[in-house]
């Protein structure tokens, strides 16, 4: 297992067949040796005899738990890095997360407060959760009635008249998600009705996207609000080694190429859903190809995962998403100038 994890580390790829059928024939000659020269003569008690073994095994321990001391106090070793790198190379994939989901968190299920600003509703995963940070950036902190409302990606932002479990491939989920709240929630259903915009922000797999225009013309049919649908994004594979390797100053050339089924999806729901009502963000970030940069025009990092915004990626693209024509128009609404 340590042969195939650290290869598909030092790859960034997933492993050819040739290799990992290589990989095991060398893991099966490690094996054998393994047990030839450390277990075996490790079973002979005599040989192995408590005060013998520990006499080496006590240096050996303390090494240990030194190194990995000296490691997790200087961030592993951090100070091998350039200044400029340090941020990258000790960037915390968890802490990252905790970052995408704090702000939503905080107005997840609230009523709306009634006093006299825009009332806006988000909708949707963790996209969703992504999605109330870059209109923070935007400018409307403060400037919104806002409330948010969770739906996990594999259950479905969709109001349907149908039954949306039959339309889930996976039959686990299906049982997941019955027991989640979704538009049936009747504290859901007021807000939709009292809201003034609605913004649905998922990551839209590809069994969700040809329903989207039925579940907005559905949701619209419960509000006078306008509904605006946040396309999905991506940003590839985060290989933060190689980018350790590429100078600071020429890391806002980095591309990404897009896997297709991305690039299919939102192809899809660009073309079903009138663009005064859809924020395509791979049309905002990539370039033709599917090709999408990974770092920000002053060298920043746009994402940790390939999915969520950095803080970095949120002021970037809270810039981009200020000139659409939803966020515009809700600026506008908010009496947010400049």
């Amino acid at each position: 297992q340590p042969l195939l994890a650290f290869s598909r580390i030092r790859l960034t790829e997933e492993l050819p067949l040739w290799l990992s059928l290589s990989l095991m024939v060398v893991a099966t000659v490690l094996a054998y040796l393994s047990w030839r020269f450390v277990e075996t003569p490790f079973r002979n008690r005599k040989s192995m005899a408590f005060p013998r073994v520990g006499a080496w095994l006590a240096p050996a321990a303390v090494a240990l738990v030194a190194f990995g001391a000296v490691s997790l106090f200087t961030s592993g070793f951090v100070f091998r890095y350039p200044p400029a790198d340090r941020q990258l190379a000790t960037l915390d994939v968890g802490k990252s997360g905790f970052y995408v989901r704090k702000r939503f968190r905080e107005f997840e299920d609230k009523p709306f407060a009634d006093n006299g600003m825009p009332k806006v509703l988000v909708i949707g995963d963790s996209f969703a959760q992504d999605f109330v940070n870059v209109l923070d950036e935007a400018g409307l902190r403060d400037r919104l009635d806002l409330s948010t409302f969770f739906i996990e990606v594999n259950c479905g932002n969709l109001l349907l008249k149908q039954d949306i479990s039959a339309l889930i491939p996976d039959a686990g989920q299906r049982q997941r998600c019955a027991g989640t709240a979704r538009y049936e929630d009747p504290a859901l259903r007021e807000r939709i009705a009292k809201a003034d915009m609605i913004f649905l922000a998922s990551q839209w797999l590809p069994w969700q996207a040809p329903l989207v225009p039925e579940s907005v013309a559905n949701i619209e049919s419960l509000t006078g609000a306008k509904v605006v649908v946040v396309g999905r994004k991506n940003f590839g594979r985060i290989r933060m080694r190689d980018y350790l390797q590429v100078p600071a100053d020429r890391r806002d050339a980095i591309r990404n190429v897009i896997p297709e089924q991305y690039v299919a999806v939102g192809d899809e729901m660009a073309s079903a859903i009138d663009p005064a009502d859809y924020i395509d963000f791979m049309k905002l970030l990539c370039e033709s190809g599917g090709k999408c940069p990974v770092f920000t025009p002053d060298g920043k990092l746009m994402s940790a995962d390939g999915a969520h915004l950095t803080r970095a990626g949120v002021a970037y693209v809270a810039a981009l998403v200020k000139k659409t024509p939803p966020i515009a128009d809700l600026l506008r609404r908010a009496g947010v100038t400049g």
